[in-house]
């Protein structure tokens, strides 16, 4: 029997209407928009494979009438999948959008495609570049890495698969395990959904357990947001024959869940032992049952909406990616109350006893940055300088390249430490050669922007050629591009 295997899906919430409508890209949203999650696909081969879903918001894209005098909307696909200097695999093609009579209607759906390829166990870099066929012309790009890595001497699992529905009709997205299902992207989950359809597939229990054993799967939610709550919401446990592949599923009814950051976590047992803990992140948003009151505290005596509407911005940096995406989605339509609540709740999730004075030391910070990197024009903590300090804190190191003479204006910040990772660089230019304009080039930080080719980028002006071949750029006098580069990333 062949076995079955499951795959890296890469997940490309693409948003061109947004990109054209700003002439700068904001690398941060694009970086969100193209995220990279584990999820499962069945395989009746040994070799894993691959799996891209290119998943595009119907009403951000432009549409033209086509040869029979519908309107449609094209996004031009190009992707390759590298291993280390060499590139294993090329797509490029076009999605085209369902018809439509009009363009102007509202009613656009979003459509999708999916691509597999086959690839060894291994590590992974993947170069995307998406373009609207109708729009501007502008060209997004992002780099990722990934890995394929399947052990077979212990337990192991797919990462879990949040839904915003799971039936055996045909309502779903796509179609998996039988199942008509819609993966819940970006990790974000309305009030408008009340039930929490998740999957997860269990590897070589048979193997681990023994043929003909049993283990127990237990779920539950996890409140990371109210440290207060500590006890686990809704859990279930479920005992299972061992197998080379398990699929467990379970669906949690999340109708009274408040408004905060949460895990649904899944734990494999044999007997009282714990084998393995697997966890998936999102952020419920749930205003019927929403904020803490913020009646006699510090943020009540915030009464300035446009004050509160700058305090409230100004937690992106240390806030999830889940809570920018509420706070960008909902801060505009927030009434003054309504921002009060939030603010006095964001900080009271992360010190439950002592929140104005979190508040008062970040906003410190926060008040510091627009002294340092802010204009009237653009505020400190909406620069890429100013959030790298108010998420990290100030560098170890800065070392400022104002006038190297084949170069734009950069600086290179070093960390010594962040989290679990040393020598942390992040390297800031101004390529417009505006003072204190300053955006973010490359990092070696996980999770942030990264460019492969930021030293040919940064010298432009002197080697305008570009190309993934040769990421190094030229030498030459005066330069001091590698001064500061000590470790090789």
């Amino acid at each position: 029997m062949k076995k079955i295997l499951t795959t890296l899906m890469l997940c490309a919430l693409y948003s061109i209407l947004a990109a054209q409508n700003n002439d700068t890209v904001n690398r941060e949203t694009f970086r969100d928009l193209l995220a990279i999650v584990q999820s499962n696909a069945f395989l009746d081969e040994e070799q894993p494979y691959i799996e891209l879903v290119f998943f595009v918001d119907g009403k951000t894209v432009y549409y033209m009438p086509n040869s029979e005098g519908k309107y449609e909307a094209e996004v031009e696909i190009k992707a390759t999948i590298r291993q280390k200097d060499s590139a294993i695999a090329r797509l490029h093609y076009i999605l085209g959008s369902n018809l439509y009579s009009d363009s102007l209607l509202d009613n656009k759906q979003s459509f999708y495609d999916i691509q597999n390829i086959r690839v060894p166990q291994g590590h992974y870099t993947v170069y995307y570049e998406l373009k609207d066929m109708h729009g501007s012309g502008r060209i997004l790009t992002s780099v990722e890495s990934l890995s394929v890595q399947f052990p077979d001497n212990r337990i192991t699992t797919s990462n879990i698969g949040l839904l915003a529905s799971m039936s055996q009709d045909n309502k779903g997205l796509y179609h998996k395990y039988g199942m008509a299902i819609t993966p819940i992207f970006k990790q974000y989950i309305g009030e408008n959904q009340s039930l929490l359809p998740f999957y997860v597939e269990i590897y070589n229990s048979d193997k681990i357990v023994g043929e003909g054993g049993f283990f127990t799967v237990r779920s539950y939610l996890e409140n990371i947001t109210d440290t207060a709550t500590k006890d686990p919401k809704i859990m279930v446990s479920q005992q299972y024959a061992t197998a080379p592949v398990v699929l467990y599923t379970q669906q949690f009814n999340i109708a009274s869940l408040h408004s905060g950051n949460y895990n649904v976590v899944v734990d494999i047992l044999k007997d009282d032992s714990l084998l393995l803990t697997q966890k998936a992140f999102f952020f419920r948003s749930n205003p019927a049952m929403n904020f803490k009151d913020a009646k006699n505290t510090f943020a009540s005596k915030i009464t300035d909406s446009i004050e509160l509407y700058h305090n409230v911005f100004s937690l992106f940096p240390v806030a999830t990616s889940i809570e920018q995406d509420f706070i960008d989605r909902r801060i505009k339509r927030m009434t003054v109350s309504e921002l009060q609540q939030y603010l006095y709740a964001f900080w009271v999730q992360r010190n439950p006893y002592f929140p104005e004075k979190a508040w008062l030391d970040y906003k410190a910070k926060v008040d510091y940055v627009q002294g340092q990197y802010g204009s009237r024009i653009v505020r400190g903590y909406k620069t890429d300088r100013g959030r790298i300090f108010l998420k990290y804190g100030p560098p170890s190191s800065i070392k400022d390249h104002p006038f190297d003479p084949q170069t734009y204006p950069y600086q290179i910040w070093e960390y010594y430490v962040i989290d679990n990772e040393r020598n942390v660089k992040f390297v800031f230019w101004s390529p417009a050669f505006v003072t204190n304009e300053y955006e973010l080039l490359h990092s070696t930080k996980k999770g942030e922007y990264q460019d492969p080719l930021w030293q040919r980028r940064l010298t432009q002006k002197l080697d305008p050629q570009d190309g993934f071949d040769d990421t190094k750029a030229k030498d030459y006098w005066g330069g001091h591009i590698d001064d500061e580069w000590r470790i090789e990333y």
